[in-house]
């Protein structure tokens, strides 16, 4: 596995948990996240679960969240005021083999329930 460096506390995190290292552009998708400052509720990825510790040595989740979300709720995110709900991680997200091309939501139904 080859890890790319970076300032920025998000993009080695996200390149630990790919099967392949595609590049990476900052932001976080409003497909993969969800935003709900209606409900204070967020839905984010697993890797902010799994790598929190080292997110938390770059100034928090809600920090990190605040600053790379879109800008209408960047200032929702940043006050981490809110209720987190971590989603199942998509190994298929950013595999560029045949098996990402192929990666249905079945298999990240199935993924999740096996391991």
């Amino acid at each position: 596995m080859v890890v790319r460096h970076s300032s920025d506390p998000l993009t080695p995190a996200i390149n630990l948990k790919s099967r392949t290292i595609a590049p990476i552009k900052p932001g976080l998708r409003e497909d993969l996240n969800k935003f709900s400052p209606g409900e204070k509720k967020m839905e984010i990825s697993s890797i902010f679960k799994w790598f929190k510790q080292d997110f938390e040595k770059a100034g928090g989740v809600p920090k990190i969240l605040g600053r790379y979300a879109l800008p209408a709720v960047r200032e929702f995110a940043a006050s981490g005021k809110y209720e987190i709900k971590y989603l199942p991680y998509n190994w298929g997200l950013n595999d560029q083999g045949p098996h990402g091309r192929n990666y249905s939501r079945a298999d990240l139904f199935f993924d999740n329930i096996f391991k």
